[in-house]
């Protein structure tokens, strides 16, 4: 039996809600105007790969997208993602989309060590959403506060 496309009154089937605003509001700012970053090499069509891994940074370094597939039951089941859109000297905030947790980490620890994702089932997936967090000093902080006040900072 065919499966139906829901009307406009029912809405869209569970979860394609979620789907597409995750897409517009975080996949998609990283990948447009992206550098691209190929992190496995071309695929053999002849023999089973473990892994396909791509890479989406923005121009400026301050937001990523890593797109981690297990194409077969070769190999490990870890794969280390070292992103290279990566600025040495910012602070990242990791987001793993199959889970929903976040870490911050350093960039040059990203650069040189990766973080190890893990997929137990082959034809499994696992997406990163990276940002750069943006620490504002307290100076600024105050002087900001105090410009929208009217009254001086110190």
């Amino acid at each position: 039996m065919l499966q139906t496309l829901a009307t406009e009154e029912e809405g869209p089937p569970d979860g394609v809600s979620t789907a597409v605003s995750r897409f517009k509001n975080e996949v998609r700012p990283s990948m447009v105007g992206s550098r691209v970053y190929h992190q496995t090499p071309l695929l053999d069509l002849k023999e089973p790969t473990p892994w396909l891994v791509l890479e989406y940074a923005t121009q400026d370094s301050g937001r990523t997208g890593g797109q981690l597939f297990r194409t077969s039951a070769v190999g490990d089941s870890t794969y280390v993602f070292r992103p290279r859109g990566m600025d040495f000297g910012k602070t990242y905030r990791v987001k793993l989309m199959n889970t929903g947790q976040a870490v911050e980490i350093s960039g040059s620890r990203l650069l040189l060590e990766g973080i190890a994702v893990s997929i137990e089932n082959p034809m499994g997936s696992e997406m990163l959403i990276l940002h750069a967090v943006v620490r504002c000093s307290r100076s600024r902080f105050t002087t900001a506060v105090s410009s929208l006040s009217g009254t001086r900072g110190g």
